[in-house]
């Protein structure tokens, strides 16, 4: 199965150059830990940590200088729970994002992605066990996508006006739909709008992007 699972991220296409990537897998379970640092090899990271428990990772992550592209972390975990460690690497701004990979039910990771954003830390997607290459590929390439957009932000349009509107006629631009749940219940009580632009089957253009770029067409 390891064997297996390696040679899948060999052969898996990765649109997006990872190799300048810091990502942090922090999993209890050795060979779950092991196998998504293949994968992640294989997609083409190059500068992986990894840690078995939420403190032996803080202290991990207190020490690097500077902050981490990306912690993947499980959330059933000795010594510090997965929670709990959420909430000190957000308290103490120790990584860009986060993605969270567990077993538990998908009720309990979308409010753990709640309480994520809540602390104001970006969270990439929740992974429900077993974790695998296309997962970890999507919540990569998002980062990039993303990180490549705050490159953009404050200088000119990438975008003319042709552009933006036959993706408005055409209806490229899409609404999603993001569930807001109440953590004292667990309940879904309403609904956040967000509008995306995916483009030739590309992670989605980031919203800071071409929202402006609409505005200033007059075409939003």
């Amino acid at each position: 199965l390891y064997k297996m699972a390696g040679t899948g991220a060999r052969m898996t296409a990765t649109v997006m150059d990872f190799s300048s990537l810091t990502v942090l897998v922090v999993e209890d379970h050795e060979f779950q830990r092991q196998l998504i640092v293949q994968m992640l090899r294989g997609l083409g990271v190059l500068q992986l940590h990894e840690s078995s428990d939420g403190r032996a990772a803080l202290d991990l992550l207190g020490r690097q200088p500077q902050r981490i592209d990306i912690v993947i972390c499980d959330l059933d975990m000795p010594e510090m729970d997965g929670v709990e460690f959420i909430r000190h690497i957000a308290e103490r701004q120790l990584t860009e994002a986060l993605v969270v990979a567990s077993g538990l039910d998908t009720v309990i990771l979308s409010t753990v992605e709640t309480m994520a954003r809540a602390y104001g830390l970006p969270v990439l997607g929740a992974i429900k066990k077993p974790v695998t290459v296309k997962r970890l590929n999507e919540v990569l390439s998002f980062y990039r996508s993303q990180a490549h957009a705050r490159d953009l932000l404050g200088g000119p349009s990438p975008f003319d006006r042709e552009e933006l509107h036959a993706a408005v006629s055409a209806g490229e631009m899409r609404p999603h739909f993001q569930p807001q749940i109440d953590l004292s219940t667990g309940q879904v009580f309403g609904v956040e709008a967000l509008v995306r632009w995916p483009r030739d089957g590309q992670p989605p253009i980031a919203a800071g992007i071409f929202i402006p770029a609409v505005e200033e067409a007059g075409l939003i």
